[in-house]
């Protein structure tokens, strides 16, 4: 029995050795083969890294160098359009500048430059277009010489274009651009009637509708209105006398004309009811012209049928003829009797 169990001890010790001096080869050929797969990988990675270095090192340069010179480009027309600007005296230094930028930090620096001079003008221009129009509002009595000078002072402060039209707000509502519109259709049409009508000349009218056209506020336009008024009541003063006297003269010439047979009774009929609807100096001058024309056909028609007569022969003056004729022809009737009864005594 001892040397049963002796036995199995010995084979257990044995086959237990064999297992363990197996495990160890495993294990020392799996390090092997782990140690030369990261060597291996290690020579891939180091050649990777071999070849990209160059890619990174050469390509993005170029890029920047590429945007950079873009840029500049782009900035260079936004610098040279400042010579149509205040601005013009500092387009040489920033070109030269621009020039020389050789980064895009550099290049932006100097676009941001153009852009503030850029801003600046169209400050000025906004400020000068409403420091105007407060004076203008200020000369129609629409605003205070007080209130003018200290909106214009607001005005040389202001930093932005918004800033600037805030200030322009407080009076801005002065202006109405709609009802601008509307009378300056309306008073246009007024000028142009009264000049059809004769109570403003064609050279008042056209003064007035000069005038209307440069104007830029609804007051201007009111006083332009009150303008025309005052004119067509001076015309209307002055040009009375002149119309009654021209009417009277008219009225006498047409009588007068029917005393002397230069127009019918019916012709000066029609031409006095013609002379009672005239209502200007422009009706009576066409009237007028209308008269002499019609007694310069009455004339004319008389001459023709005078020359007419004359040629004819009267009642009267036939009579006569044929009277000297029979007694012709009675005298050679007796002298042919009394030469032949003479003729025969003498046989």
């Amino acid at each position: 029995m001892k040397k049963r169990m002796l036995g199995f001890v010995l084979v257990g010790s044995m086959m237990l050795g064999f297992g363990i001096g197996t495990r160890a080869e495993e294990a020392e050929v799996n390090k092997t083969d782990e140690s030369v797969t990261a060597v291996a990988n290690e020579e891939v990675n180091k050649e990777k890294e071999e070849v990209s270095e160059p890619v990174k090192q050469v390509d993005p340069p170029k890029q920047v160098d590429q945007d950079v010179a873009a840029e500049k480009v782009i900035v260079k027309r936004k610098i040279e359009s400042l010579n149509d600007t205040d601005a013009k005296d500092k387009v040489p230094g920033l070109l030269s500048r621009l020039e020389k930028a050789v980064t895009m930090e550099e290049v932006q620096a100097i676009s941001n430059e153009a852009d503030q001079l850029w801003a600046d003008y169209a400050l000025a221009i906004e400020v000068n277009s409403y420091k105007n129009t407060i004076r203008d509002l200020q000369k129609l009595n629409k605003i205070t010489k007080e209130k003018a000078d200290e909106l214009i002072a607001k005005l040389d402060n202001a930093k932005t274009v918004q800033e600037a039209k805030d200030i322009f707000s407080e009076v801005a509502g002065l202006i109405d651009g709609n009802a601008f519109a509307e009378k300056k259709d309306k008073l246009i049409s007024k000028v142009n009637e009264l000049t059809k009508q004769g109570k403003l000349t064609k050279e008042q009218g056209d003064k007035f509708l000069g005038q209307i056209e440069a104007s830029r506020y609804l007051a201007e336009l009111e006083i332009i209105e009150a303008e025309v008024d005052k004119q067509v009541k001076l015309n209307e003063t002055s040009g009375e006398g002149e119309f009654k006297e021209k009417y009277a003269t008219i009225e006498a010439s047409i009588k007068q004309y029917v005393e002397q047979n230069k127009l019918t009774k019916e012709q000066g009929d029609n031409f006095l009811a013609k002379l009672k609807k005239c209502q200007t100096i422009d009706e009576l001058n066409a009237l007028s012209n209308e008269i002499e024309k019609q007694v310069k056909d009455n004339e004319a028609t008389k001459t023709t049928t005078t020359k007419s007569k004359s040629i004819l022969p009267q009642t009267g003056e036939k009579q006569t003829m044929v009277t000297i004729l029979i007694g012709l022809m009675i005298i050679l009737g007796a002298g042919f009797v009394f030469f032949k009864k003479r003729q025969a005594k003498n046989n």
